[in-house]
């Protein structure tokens, strides 16, 4: 990725990647479906009216899951601007983090084989200021945003070393 390739002066949106939201809808799939096959199989004869019951009871908690599920992937998300990191977190009660870019010390990726794979990892960046450590997890394209991030920053540090220096007449 060239330099040119990134637009410094917008914003730019990230979040967890689908992959992972497609991994925990499978996997509440496949729990669901086997406690309602065990329960069935264990506690209820054959004809009996309560499975229904059981059928509709599964069904709907199922769809609450699964609701909350997207609806957590879908509004926990990251905003890089010119000068700031922001995390927006919340559907009902919204609650918002900002984290000065020249703050961050350094920016690192963290990405195991399937994220090599797949495109995703983990962003961590230290802010010793803050004294903490800020973790983006599992983005999507973790190598290309923490380069913005990166560059915002060194931009951010180099306006400033230049706007300490009194001009000469």
């Amino acid at each position: 990725m060239q330099k040119s390739d990134l637009n410094l002066s917008k914003n730019y949106r990230l979040r967890q990647s689908p992959l992972f939201l497609i991994f925990r809808v499978i996997g509440l799939e496949l729990l669901f479906a086997g406690v309602f096959f065990l329960l069935g199989y264990l506690f209820l004869e054959e004809g009996v009216a309560a499975y229904p019951l059981l059928f509709f009871v599964f069904w709907a908690a199922n769809i609450i899951l699964l609701l909350s599920i997207f609806i957590h992937w879908y509004f926990v998300y990251y905003i890089i601007s010119t000068d700031a990191l922001s995390k927006h977190k919340g559907f009902l009660f919204k609650r918002l983090k900002t984290y000065d870019l020249q703050s961050i010390r350094s920016v690192r990726v963290y990405q195991g084989v399937m994220g090599r794979l797949f495109g995703f990892g983990d962003i961590v960046m230290e802010s010793p200021l803050l004294h903490e450590m800020i973790h983006l997890k599992k983005v999507q394209n973790p190598l290309k945003h923490a380069k913005i991030i990166d560059r915002q920053r060194l931009r951010i540090l180099e306006d400033k070393d230049l706007s300490n220096i009194t001009p000469v007449i």
